[in-house]
């Protein structure tokens, strides 16, 4: 299945914690450099990949999440530096908009757990992260450390206060929430600018990451020296990377070769199958929290697709 974001170009796309047929997704005018974003919704039918609703914004969007807490409730962030948290639902602007970054937003996440306090983390090119209370729409804390631009940050399904950060100085670094002046750990992988990071849903100390060097890497917490497994075969910068939520050892990762491929860390040949269904730089993807074996992808040829790996199937 397939939708059209006519003249928008994707970046990021999440399906809903709620519903297994909700999509969100997020895009750019003139691939993101310059214009207005959109955030759609859409819902897969039967017949297809349809609308739900197109919300408007007057820079580019880079990330989207949805809430953990509210099946209406979804976070944004774009070009201008800001923050947007959007009930779609209601009206179509922002019920909030949140700004304290001095360059562009590239990623947000939603705190993972239900019955935790809901906060947003956020990572930016003037190279900070920062929390955020999205109900009183307030900044609570500045990260800093990267040397270069933050493009990633991530709240471990595991701890309650720990998320993760990486950024183009090669480095990942591990944060409890509760103290923003210490940084737990860093991994400097040194090797390219990390581009995205994503935890184990099964093993809290493991970690893998994406980069400018074409390789995917996993990490283990306790000895992060050097990583544990390298994952080469990309011919272009992996944009993301995802662990599977069903499976310990299931890798999707999408390129700027245009391909997503599914691997398998347990096996000696890990790389299990490659997806060459889009005609530019495949942006965002994630995997169906209720459709085992179920993704969901996007790109800067303007198409987002749902499908099922066969390599998921088995």
């Amino acid at each position: 299945m397939q939708y059209i974001t006519q003249n928008r170009h994707g970046y990021s796309v999440d399906f809903s914690p709620y519903f297994a047929d909700r999509i969100a997704c997020v895009t750019g005018e003139n691939f993101g450099i310059a214009g207005p974003g959109t955030l759609y919704i859409i819902d897969a039918q039967p017949q297809g990949l349809l609308l739900n609703k197109r919300l408007e914004w007057k820079s580019s969007l880079f990330d989207c999440c949805w809430s953990e807490i509210n099946d209406n409730i979804i976070v944004t962030c774009s070009g201008d530096g800001s923050i947007q948290i959007w009930n779609i639902s209601a009206d179509n602007a922002p019920v909030a908009v949140m700004k304290d970054h001095l360059q562009e937003v590239y990623c947000v996440d939603w705190t993972k757990r239900r019955n935790a306090p809901q906060h947003v983390i956020s990572a930016s090119w003037d190279k900070d992260i920062k929390l955020w209370d999205p109900q009183k729409g307030i900044c609570l804390a500045t990260y800093s450390g990267h040397e270069n631009v933050a493009y990633c940050a991530t709240w471990s399904p595991h701890y309650l206060a720990m998320f993760a950060s990486a950024a183009g100085d090669g480095t990942i670094r591990f944060w409890d929430c509760r103290t923003p002046s210490r940084c737990l750990k860093i991994i400097n992988d040194g090797r390219g600018e990390i581009l995205h990071c994503d935890w184990n849903k099964y093993n809290k100390d493991v970690i893998i990451s994406c980069s400018t060097d074409n390789i995917l890497r996993c990490w283990d917490l306790r000895n992060a020296k050097i990583p544990t497994i390298t994952l080469p075969g990309h011919q272009y910068a992996v944009k993301k990377v995802k662990f599977s939520p069903h499976k310990e050892n299931i890798v999707a990762s999408c390129s700027y070769d245009l391909t997503v491929r599914l691997w398998n860390i347990a096996l000696p040949n890990p790389m299990l199958e490659v997806i060459e269904h889009h005609s530019e730089f495949v942006t965002g993807l994630n995997f169906n929290l209720h459709r085992p074996g179920q993704i969901v992808d996007c790109a800067w040829d303007e198409h987002v697709k749902v499908y099922s790996p066969m390599s998921l199937q088995m």
